[in-house]
């Protein structure tokens, strides 16, 4: 079976009609998809006691090779056939924990084995980077599952909706924009100017969530180095605050402020390379003394508060504040 001349570039089938298969890369694929099948397995056999594990899942990613491979041939109502099956047989372990005392049966293990189906289909049908980032992402988000629970606890409503705005600017706004010109002189972008929008709210966003989960332990300059990450601007104004009630910690402030102040600089280095890089080989020079001249009075200011765990912290908002990021752009 030919694939259709418009088929994408990442999507080229092993086979080719007319040509010999390549049986070494054929059976390197095959390799993969066990390895992966087996890098899986092993991770379900150590957490999920009765689960298709160790055995189990490199046999369900071959069975996912071999059907595709068939497909080409047979046509693709085969592999749907097989994977038909596979979510039968699933469902009868499932019929059975159900009626047992405990009503939770779970469907991450029965997701996961339809997925690594689908990514044995796809070592043998793509370019292999294609399944093999699928397989290693599947594993990961097995193994660190009590790391993303505790991570969505701490998220609280406002942290919620800061992410659904950066996703509503990234992955919707920014692809319907128009990519050319729209003034006269074919200058000014919208997608270029929405693209600094996102740029700026996920610069911010980033350093809001890293303060979240690491400022409440963080030290004066974690806390400087983080609130710049964020906003320098309210750093600034939240250590100054503290340091005006509490006199003890007017040198901490300024190392805060200092900090941040340092860090917002090297925030618009990231933000010069992805907008206009031919700036950098003028700016570099100026913007890196800059940096190294609000750096050094921090580095000599450091406290005793840094060895015995005194914490200056800044109280940030919701990052995602569009109206200061539109302006700037």
């Amino acid at each position: 079976m030919v694939p259709p001349a418009t088929s994408p570039e990442w999507l080229t089938p092993l086979f080719l009609a007319g040509k010999e298969a390549d049986v070494t890369a054929l059976f390197g694929r095959l390799g993969m998809a066990a390895l992966l099948g087996f890098l899986v397995g092993m991770q379900r056999e150590h957490s999920e006691w009765g689960m298709p594990g160790l055995r189990t899942f490199p046999l369900i990613t071959l069975c996912g090779s071999v059907f595709a491979l068939l497909g080409l041939s047979f046509g693709g109502w085969l592999p749907a056939a097989a994977l038909v099956c596979l979510v039968g047989l699933l469902f009868f372990p499932h019929y059975l924990r159900i009626r047992r005392a405990d009503p939770d049966p779970g469907l991450t293990t029965s997701v996961a084995v339809i997925l690594m189906y689908g990514v044995g289909a796809l070592l043998v049908l793509t370019r292999i980077e294609v399944g093999v980032v699928l397989g290693g992402a599947v594993a990961v988000l097995l193994q660190f599952k009590p790391e993303i629970h505790r991570f969505a606890e701490k998220l609280g409503d406002e942290d919620l909706r800061a992410i659904m705005q950066f996703v509503l600017i990234t992955c919707i706004i920014l692809p319907v924009l128009p990519t050319r010109p729209i003034d006269p002189l074919g200058v000014v972008s919208l997608f270029n100017v929405w693209l600094m929008v996102v740029l700026i709210v996920g610069i911010s966003l980033g350093g809001y969530i890293a303060y979240k989960f690491l400022g409440t332990r963080a030290g004066v300059y974690l806390a400087g180095i983080l609130g710049g990450a964020v906003s320098s601007t309210a750093t600034t104004i939240s250590a100054a605050r503290q340091a005006g009630s509490d006199r003890a910690q007017q040198n901490a402030a300024a190392v805060v402020i200092l900090l941040a102040s340092t860090v917002m600089i090297g925030r618009i280095f990231v933000e010069m390379a992805v907008v206009n890089p031919a700036m950098l080989k003028t700016s570099v020079i100026p913007l890196s003394i800059l940096a190294v001249a609000t750096y050094l009075p921090a580095n000599f200011l450091r406290l005793p508060q840094d060895r015995d765990g005194t914490r200056l912290i800044a109280e940030h908002q919701n990052p995602t504040q569009l109206r200061s990021a539109i302006y700037f752009a």
